[in-house]
């Protein structure tokens, strides 16, 4: 037999779409998909890196085919701030993302 009151809480509490797969935390209640924009940051970050090694391709054949340490160097830099900032934008993409050891990056 079923209460009453039970079956008039559960009425209420039933949703038509169904319950939220997690609830909010912290006052979020907007869940976003970031799949595109992580797709659109690395694909950004790719073309940047296409322009990175024609760059070096380019120094190299104007080196003779083989880069001068002073233009090795150079890329190497360029290469290490362009890696810094792809993963400086996929950690503000991405909210969930965390470091290696799993703390929150922000």
């Amino acid at each position: 037999m079923i209460y009453p009151a039970f079956a008039l809480a559960a009425a209420f509490a039933m949703d038509p779409d169904g319950p939220p797969a997690f609830p909010p935390v912290s006052g979020d209640t907007v869940t976003r998909d970031t799949t595109l924009s992580i797709a659109a940051v690395t694909h950004h970050y790719e073309e940047k890196s296409k322009a990175l090694q024609a760059e070096m391709l380019a120094l190299k054949q104007s080196d003779g085919g083989q880069l001068t340490p002073e233009h090795q160097a150079y890329l190497q830099q360029k290469l290490i701030r362009l890696l810094d900032a792809y993963h400086g934008a996929l950690q503000k993409t991405d909210p969930m993302a965390v470091n290696a050891d799993g703390t929150l990056s922000r």
